[in-house]
Parts: structure tokens; sequence; C-alpha cells
């Protein structure tokens, strides 16, 4: 965009599968979106990201190969990052 003003905007989906051998614990599908605002000039930049923007309920799960329980979080709702870039 002009005057150093720039946005994107990524979707990652994940389809349902099994956590366990036996097939019984189901993770749903989800798709995680997202966001990033930016603005830059000759000597500094600043950039707001914002993962899961819509607070799409979704699921982190440990590979049950190595252990024999199946670790299985609640992944974090929107959450923000701003980066502040100096340049010199």
């Amino acid at each position: 965009l002009p005057n150093g003003l720039g946005f994107g905007i990524g979707a990652r989906w994940r389809d349902t599968y099994f956590h366990n051998f036996d097939r019984t614990l189901v993770i749903p599908s989800a798709v995680i979106l997202r966001g990033n605002i930016s603005y830059s000039t000759e000597r500094w930049d600043v950039l707001l990201t914002v993962e899961n923007f819509t607070s799409e309920d979704w699921f982190l799960g440990s590979d049950p190969i190595f252990a024999a329980n199946s670790l299985l979080l609640k992944a974090p709702a929107a959450t923000g990052k701003l980066t502040f870039t100096y340049k010199f």
C-alpha cells in the first residue's frame, strides 16, 4: 500500500484426525486465521500480528508414538504481537 502501510491475512486449516491408536479420541477440524498490519519508514517499522483473531477452538496434541499417554491441550484464543524495529 502507499505511504509505508501494509497488511496481510492468511489461514491455516487442520483436518479432523484421530489422536490415539484406538481411534476413540477425535480432534475436530479447524481454520485458524492470522492477520497483520504494518507501517514502515526509512528509520523504523511497526508490525502488529494477530493469530486466531476469530477465536476458533482448536487443539494441540502430542504424538502418541513416544509416550503411553496422549497429551492434548486447547490452543490459545486470539493472541497478538507488536514489533517495533529501529534501523540504525
